[in-house]
């Protein structure tokens, strides 16, 4: 068992990724050969053959982002550190489009639960050290507030 936080932020780090890769390239092929069954996954149940087509769509979407995310994981961990947080809002997005396009709370709560493990995923690999010997960009990265709005964003320098 991890002692430290960086330690469990490492393992987290690396199953989170992991796991987010393979379940991402599993759910593009299920979108791919059986896209009715996938949207019922969705939270949005679609039977005709053009109701399918979104259906396939978010399936290479979710497949291109499962070997993206391994291959970061494999070729560049630190890259992990923008990637995770750049996706987040893309179940975020799915949720909103399930609820909104008639899907129950229950059906967009799952969308949700994988907003939050990617959100867990970025503090993971922002808080594990073993990631600073790959990139400086944790020296180049700094938040500060920007004219949005009173909002934050990560400014580079």
């Amino acid at each position: 068992l991890p002692t430290t936080v960086a330690e469990a932020a490492r393992i987290l780090r690396v199953l989170g990724a992991n796991i987010m890769g393979v379940g991402l390239l599993a759910l593009g092929a299920a979108c791919l050969f059986d896209p009715a069954a996938a949207s019922v996954m969705y939270g949005l149940p679609a039977t005709e053959r053009d109701g399918l087509r979104w259906v396939v769509v978010a399936g290479i979407r979710d497949a291109g982002l499962g070997v993206a995310t391994l291959a970061l994981q494999h070729f560049s961990p630190a890259s992990i550190r923008i990637l995770a947080p750049a996706v987040m809002g893309i179940p975020l997005a799915d949720a909103a489009a399930t609820f909104l396009l008639g899907g129950t709370a229950a059906e967009a709560a799952v969308h949700v639960v994988g907003t939050i493990c990617i959100g867990i995923l970025s503090l993971c690999a922002w808080l594990d050290p073993t990631l600073d010997a790959h990139t400086k960009v944790h020296s180049r990265v700094r938040v500060g507030s920007v004219a949005c709005g009173g909002g934050f964003a990560l400014l580079l320098t």
